[in-house]
């Protein structure tokens, strides 16, 4: 099957400055609402060549947003909710201070510290899990002989990287790529592993035909023939 055609136009060139634009804004730690307004205004009048329409687009992406990502916003609040109403009971501290004691060195914090990120990050998402382990644990984990950059090392790739993209309990963020290709979640992870499963059989299968239709090649030499000759 062939994949259509898309011309590369203006807008495409505009949304890419967009995104370069929105990355440096993040990498100088500025606030990236004006530059996103203004990508999307730009993005908009390059592709209908309307002013009005362009002004329209910026109401109408956040709309679209808020349609798309309303569940992923209702799920940072709740957990958020829910994690503040841990630390007013102090459940929070409780919950992860047995953990200090197992720290005695740098490379033990570092496991303990990047293990625990991930439980409580599946539970509560990444985003208000961090700023719980980076109190209660980095302390003790720093003070084991575990460097600051080592152990937000640590909490990054187990919060954002490993818990966020896998999301095993929640499961807004698989749902997202599983809303994108249409499927259920569940449905779509055994879509892939089908697929590539049959690509592996497919490939199998190709080589033993090979095997089987090229016919046997034989040294001259060592069947005599190259002397007779």
């Amino acid at each position: 099957m062939t994949m259509p055609h898309v011309p590369i136009v203006a807008a495409h060139w505009v949304y890419l400055f967009g995104v370069a634009l929105i990355v440096l804004t993040m990498i100088w730690r500025a606030n990236v609402v004006v530059p996103s307004v203004l990508a999307t205004f730009l993005v908009a009048l390059a592709w209908t060549q309307s002013p009005i329409a362009a002004l329209g687009s910026i109401f109408n992406a956040s709309f679209t947003a808020a349609k798309e990502l309303f569940n992923i916003f209702l799920v940072i609040a709740l957990m958020t909710a829910l994690l503040n109403a841990l630390k007013v009971l102090r459940s929070d501290i409780r919950m992860v201070e047995p953990f200090r004691a197992v720290m005695k060195d740098g490379h033990t914090a570092y496991f303990v510290l990047a293990g625990i990120t991930y439980v409580i990050s599946l539970f509560f998402w990444p985003t208000p899990a961090v700023p719980l382990v980076s109190a209660v644990l980095l302390p003790a984990a720093i003070a084991a002989g575990l460097p600051a950059l080592g152990g937000a090392v640590a909490i990054a790739i187990a919060g954002q990287g490993m818990a966020l993209s896998s999301d095993y309990v929640i499961g807004v963020a698989p749902g997202i790529s599983a809303k994108a290709w249409a499927k259920p979640t569940l449905s779509a992870s055994r879509q892939v592993m089908s697929s590539t499963r049959s690509t592996r059989t497919r490939g199998r299968s190709e080589r033993s035909t090979q095997r089987m239709i090229k016919p046997p090649t034989m040294n001259a030499s060592a069947t005599g023939t190259g002397r007779n000759r």
